[in-house]
């Protein structure tokens, strides 16, 4: 798990979609397009530092990316899930949450749409109660494997951030200068 999932919210409003027609339409332009200009916009497209510094100004979100959704709930965000596969009611599975899903049909962008307006308009956001407690329990998780895929022989050594102090000090200073003190 990387360290997007220790960026702070911010307040902001956030609409992250898939950019690929074949799961979110032709009509992203239109979807976009009625936005309020206050709220956050990007696509699986964005760079990785243009979409951290997206993903910071974000409290609430509106995605169809099941990654997004991810990162979103382990970071403390309210995240309305917009779907069309079963792998979305997985990730809820995975948090014992709610299945909360406003359903489109792969690639119409007009549901899409429809499924970004019916999650804004309803009660559709979802977040972890203890998104802290979560994460932690999940990087202990990642760090079990990775020791186990040492152990097997399939990688020589794996340096754990959180085994050395000082690098994960650093690394956590960082990220709050970059992405909390540079807020609208």
């Amino acid at each position: 798990m990387g360290d997007i999932v220790d960026i702070p919210p911010g307040t902001a409003l956030g609409i992250f979609v898939n950019q690929n027609p074949a799961a979110s339409g032709n009509a992203l332009m239109d979807v976009f397009s009625s936005m309020d200009a206050d709220t956050v916009i990007g696509t699986n497209a964005l760079s990785e530092t243009e979409f951290r510094v997206r993903f910071a100004r974000t409290g609430r979100i509106v995605t169809n990316s099941y990654h997004v959704a991810y990162w979103g709930l382990l970071s403390g965000r309210q995240v309305a899930l917009i779907g069309y596969s079963s792998k979305f009611s997985s990730l809820f599975d995975l948090f014992q949450i709610s299945d909360n899903i406003n359903q489109y049909e792969r690639g119409d962008g007009n549901g899409l749409a429809a499924a970004i307006a019916r999650a804004l308009t309803g009660r559709s956001f979802s977040c972890l109660p203890s998104p802290d407690e979560v994460k932690m329990e999940f990087r202990k998780m990642n760090i079990s494997y990775a020791k186990k895929l040492v152990s097997s022989g399939i990688f020589r050594k794996i340096n754990i951030l959180e085994d050395n102090k000082k690098q994960k000090r650093i690394r956590e200073i960082e990220i709050w200068s970059k992405y909390f003190l540079k807020r609208d």
